[in-house]
């Protein structure tokens, strides 16, 4: 069950300074089951055939950053720092984008949610709060819907799992930057690497 909550100072802090977003927030958060003993984990297929490229600083509870589609982990330039004052902060590259490969697997918004499961499985992470960016916030909502007690804090923005909403004049030119975006993602060929930034 979700329970609405108020903003936490610190991001309401770096949003009144221009540092969060240029635009409107649809901040949701989830208080999802704890984590423990009781609580057993779903099942999950780990076996990745990519290796993420990510950006990680700061000390604390883990906060997770999933940018939109075509765009990369720099998207969140001018917030890893000021997040990484109270959380450890993880910028990640999903498939096929920046420098993350694009691997075999499917490039849809549900393979890129088992990707988030696989990657907080590889850093040993139980919880986070996972704050995503357009089809970032949609890969947070599949990912929060099948994987709750994985989730401390979900945070949307410029979210939906349904576009039938949306005009047609707007709708198209998305999805082809979308199939644009998928055959160069196609085309990369990076090794995945990753990036660890000391706080």
């Amino acid at each position: 069950m979700s329970t609405a909550k108020a903003i936490p100072a610190d991001i309401k802090d770096a949003m009144n300074k221009g540092l969060y977003f240029p635009f409107s927030v649809l901040v949701m958060w989830s208080k999802g089951k704890h984590w423990n003993k009781k609580n057993k984990k779903a099942s999950v297929n780990c076996d990745m055939d990519i290796k993420h490229f990510f950006i990680t600083k700061g000390q604390g509870t883990p906060l997770i950053l999933l940018h939109g589609n075509g765009e990369d982990s720099s998207y969140f330039k001018g917030q890893i720092d000021v997040f990484a004052g109270k959380y450890r902060v993880y910028a990640i590259d999903t498939r096929g984008h920046g420098k993350t490969p694009r691997g075999n697997m499917p490039f849809t918004i549900r393979q890129f949610s088992e990707d988030l499961m696989g990657f907080m499985e590889e850093q040993q992470m139980e919880k986070a709060h996972i704050l995503g960016f357009s089809d970032g916030a949609n890969i947070a909502m599949i990912f929060a819907m099948k994987y709750p007690e994985r989730v401390d804090r979900l945070i949307l923005n410029g979210a939906n799992l349904d576009p039938d909403g949306i005009k047609r004049s707007t709708q198209l030119p998305i999805e082809i930057g979308y199939k644009i975006a998928m055959r160069f993602a196609k085309k990369k060929e990076y090794s995945g690497s990753v990036v660890k930034t000391k706080s």
